[in-house]
């Protein structure tokens, strides 16, 4: 089985709220309820926005967003995906930020 790790692109923006989606409910709906997670995962991980994202991470030296695949020649399946940057706290301190992890339960 070949496994790649590779930058997200805004095509991909559509596929990262399924994985996001089916992580949140293995981990979350016995605390939370399948209600408030599936609403959470719809307003967290709109479209749009998840692009405007990949884009903003694309562009900036401090940022990345990556998504990992299983598979390969064409028919590759997306599992997961992770966001990090780092943040200007003040003039004299970066922080680094891991915004997002998951993947795909059965992974």
């Amino acid at each position: 089985m070949n496994w790649t790790v590779r930058p997200a692109t805004p095509d991909d923006a559509p596929v990262v709220p399924e994985i996001a989606r089916e992580s949140w409910h293995a981990a979350y709906d016995e605390f939370l309820g399948a209600d408030r997670v599936g609403n959470a995962v719809a307003e967290w991980y709109a479209i749009e926005e998840l692009e405007a994202s990949i884009l903003e991470a694309a562009d900036r030296e401090n940022a990345t967003f990556q998504l990992a695949e299983r598979g390969g020649d064409g028919d590759a399946d997306l599992v997961g995906f992770a966001h990090a940057g780092v943040h200007a706290d003040d003039a004299d301190v970066a922080t680094a930020e891991l915004f997002r992890l998951y993947v795909r339960p059965d992974v």
